[in-house]
């Protein structure tokens, strides 16, 4: 093995070895098959130390032609990837909460941004983001708003009530 927690393997096959021979036929093949799992662990951490090092590898020339970039190339990558939205950021903590009281407690979305005490004057947009949020909640993003999976699959289920 290549890691730092390279271990001699030598010693623990032999014991399961020995344990395999004291428990019979059965206790034989249990043994047989633990001895080849840590064998194949240890070939696995290999290739894992093998792949980290490549990956290193990778970031630094990655990083390497970053550096080359020209601030014009620069600035078009950025606007390509794209630029947050600030309300969404302006408004998390809400959207969470909104988003809690339409899945969990089958509010409607009016009803929460009332609950939450948000106006169009003093929240401009906010109930445009959460129905858009709504739109695009699925089993995979629930965590962000702090609803259970089994909470978000029923609100699902339930045919997206807001």
């Amino acid at each position: 093995m290549h890691s730092d927690n390279q271990i001699d393997l030598r010693v623990a096959l032999q014991k399961i070895h020995d344990l395999s021979m004291d428990d019979g036929d059965l206790g034989y093949a249990y043994w047989y098959k633990v001895g080849q799992l840590l064998q194949r662990a240890a070939e696995m951490q290999s290739e894992i130390d093998t792949l980290a090092k490549e990956l290193e590898q990778c970031r630094a020339q990655l990083a390497k032609a970053d550096n080359r970039r020209s601030p014009k190339k620069s600035g078009a990558a950025e606007k390509s990837a794209g630029v947050p939205n600030p309300l969404l950021l302006r408004y998390r903590v809400y959207l969470a909460e909104a988003v809690g009281l339409v899945v969990r407690d089958r509010k409607s979305a009016q009803a929460a941004t009332e609950e939450l005490g948000l106006t169009e004057s003093t929240a401009p947009g906010f109930q445009a983001i959460l129905l858009d949020q709504l739109k695009a909640l699925q089993v995979f993003n629930y965590a962000r708003f702090r609803v259970t999976l089994d909470e978000t699959q029923a609100w699902i289920d339930a045919g997206r009530p807001h």
